[in-house]
C-alpha cells in the first residue's frame, strides 16, 4: 500500500515537532529547577515544630543575625523568644527587653493622631494638599486633588521617596530634603484610582501634623498615645536612646554594624509595640467617633524594613492574641524579607495548635495529676483544687472545676481514675467540663499538696496547663 505523500509531510513535521519539544524540554526543566526559590520553598515546607521557640531557634538557620518574637496572649503573661545575636560584633545574646528599629509599623501610630485630628475636627480627610501646603502647587503632580484620605490609604501616586536613587546609601537628614527628592516627578496614575505604597505620604502627613498643631509629632504621640498606655520604651529618634540598648542591625554582605545610621525610624520594644497593637485592636485607645474613623481610613496590623531591621506586628483575633516579630538582617536583594515572613506565619500556625481550640480544648477535658508516694490513700494526699480561668473578651472567668477536702471527701471515693505510674508514682485523671459560649482562650491552674505534676488536657489533646 503506498502512502499518499501529504500523509508522509504531515508525519514528518509531527516527528520534528515531538524532537523540538523533546529539546525545549529538556532544556527548559535544568532552567525551571534553577528558579525556583529552593530556599524559600524548604523554609515553607519544613515540619512544623510544636513550640514557637523552637521555630524561632531554627529560623536563625535562615542566616539570620537576631531574631525575637513577642506573644501576648489574653489572660497570660508576655512570652518572649530571644535567639542569635543582639550585638554580633560583642556576642552578645539577643534580648528581649532590647530596642529596635519599628521602620513603618509607625504608620500605625501616624494613623492614629490623624484619626484623633480628624475627630476634633482640626484636620478634615477631604481637604487637598493645596489647602494645607500651597507653596506645593506646581511642584507635585495633582496636589490640588490629592485629599488627606489618600495619603493615608496611600491612593495619592506620589512617588516613594524612598525609591529615589541612593536613598539608602546616603539618607536625607531631613524631611525637607527628603521631600525635595520627589517634588517636580510624574505621577503614574490619577490620585484615588488606584493603591501604591509610598512613604512619602507618610512624611507629607507628619508634616501636616506639626503644622496643624504647631509643635512636634512625637510630643503628641506622647500626649494620646505613650502616655495612657504607659509606654516608655518607644521613642521617636535615634539620639534619643542608648546605642546599646539597641539591637544591631546587619545588612548581608556588609560586615559592620549599621545601627547608628539614621533613616527616622520609631525605636521600641517589642513588648511596647505589643501593648499599643491591642490597645489599638481592642479599641481603648479611642474615644468618641474615633475608632469609626479610623476603621474607615487604616488597617490594624503593619510590617515594617529599613536596612538592617524588619518587622512584623498583628493581632490573631480569632485567639486573642498579639505577636510582634524582630529580625535584625535584611537583604533587599535577596530572600531575608520572605524567609521573616515564612516564619512569622509558622508561628501563626503553632499558636493555635499550642493553646487549643475552644471546641475542643476549653469545653471539657482531664486534669492530670501524679505525685510519688507509698501509700496514695493517705489522707494528706487529698487536698487539692483545680481551676479553670476562661477569657471571654477582656473579661477573666473562674471556675472552680473541682475541690476535694479530705474532711469531707475520702479520696479514693473521688478520683474516677488512678494509674500506677511505676515504682511509688501514682496518677488521678479528673474529667472537667465548663461552660464557654463565646470565649476566646482558657487555662487551669493546679494547687494542693506535695504534687509532682499537674497538666490539664483539653478534649482534642491541647495542653492548657499555666497562667
Amino acid at each position: 500500500m503506498k502512502v499518499p505523500y501529504t500523509d508522509i509531510k504531515i508525519f514528518k513535521k509531527r516527528h520534528k515537532n515531538q524532537r523540538i519539544f523533546r529539546i525545549v524540554l529538556l532544556v527548559g526543566t535544568p532552567i525551571s529547577l534553577y528558579l525556583v526559590p529552593w530556599t524559600l520553598l524548604f523554609a515553607w515546607m519544613a515540619p512544623l515544630p510544636n513550640t514557637v521557640g523552637k521555630e524561632v531557634r531554627a529560623a536563625l538557620k535562615h542566616d539570620f543575625d537576631g531574631i525575637l518574637v513577642y506573644v501576648d496572649r489574653e489572660g497570660a503573661d508576655p512570652e518572649y523568644y530571644p535567639a542569635g545575636w543582639h550585638n554580633r560584633e560583642a556576642e552578645l545574646p539577643a534580648r528581649p527587653d532590647a530596642l529596635f528599629k519599628i521602620a513603618s509599623i509607625g504608620k500605625l501610630y501616624d494613623a492614629v493622631l490623624i484619626t484623633k485630628l480628624i475627630s476634633a475636627q482640626r484636620l478634615s480627610l477631604d481637604k487637598t494638599l493645596v489647602d494645607y501646603f500651597p507653596e506645593l502647587l506646581g511642584r507635585m503632580e495633582h496636589a490640588e486633588t490629592i485629599t488627606i484620605h489618600m495619603l493615608v490609604q496611600h491612593r495619592s501616586r506620589i512617588p516613594n521617596v524612598t525609591d529615589t536613587p541612593d536613598f539608602w546609601i546616603n539618607p536625607p537628614k531631613s524631611s525637607g530634603e527628603a521631600l525635595e527628592r520627589v517634588l517636580d516627578l510624574p505621577a503614574d496614575f490619577e490620585p484615588g484610582t488606584a493603591y501604591a505604597y509610598s512613604n512619602t505620604n507618610y512624611l507629607l502627613l507628619t508634616e501636616l501634623i506639626e503644622k496643624v498643631l504647631g509643635y512636634g509629632k512625637f510630643q503628641y504621640m506622647q500626649e494620646q498615645i505613650l502616655l495612657p498606655l504607659g509606654l516608655k520604651n518607644t521613642f521617636g529618634s535615634l539620639q534619643e536612646v542608648y546605642p546599646e540598648e539597641l539591637m544591631s542591625g546587619y545588612y548581608v554582605g556588609v560586615e559592620e554594624d549599621i545601627k547608628m545610621t539614621d533613616y527616622g525610624s520609631m525605636i521600641a520594644t517589642a513588648e511596647d509595640v505589643g501593648i499599643f497593637l491591642r490597645a489599638l485592636n481592642e479599641g481603648s485607645l479611642f474615644t468618641g467617633d474615633e475608632q469609626e474613623i479610623y476603621s474607615s481610613i487604616n488597617v490594624y496590623e503593619h510590617t515594617g524594613r529599613i536596612p538592617g531591621y524588619q518587622s512584623t506586628a498583628r493581632y490573631h483575633k480569632e485567639i486573642n492574641t498579639v505577636v510582634i516579630q524582630f529580625v535584625n538582617t535584611t537583604n533587599f536583594d535577596g530572600y531575608t524579607w520572605s524567609l521573616s515572613e515564612i516564619t512569622f506565619n509558622r508561628i501563626g500556625k503553632i499558636l493555635p495548635k499550642r493553646l487549643g481550640s475552644w471546641s475542643e480544648a476549653c469545653s471539657g477535658g482531664y486534669a492530670f495529676f501524679f505525685f510519688r508516694a507509698s501509700n496514695p490513700d493517705n489522707p494528706i494526699f487529698s487536698k487539692l483544687r483545680v481551676h479553670l480561668m476562661t477569657t471571654n473578651g477582656s473579661d477573666r472567668i473562674p471556675h472552680l472545676v473541682h475541690h476535694v477536702d479530705r474532711h469531707r471527701d475520702p479520696i479514693s471515693a473521688w478520683f474516677g481514675s488512678r494509674h500506677a505510674l511505676g515504682s511509688g508514682i501514682y496518677g488521678w485523671q479528673i474529667p472537667w467540663q465548663i461552660p464557654a459560649e463565646n470565649a476566646v482562650g482558657c487555662h487551669c491552674q493546679c494547687a494542693g499538696i506535695r504534687w509532682d505534676g499537674c497538666h490539664c488536657l483539653g478534649k482534642g489533646g491541647s495542653d492548657v496547663s499555666g497562667a
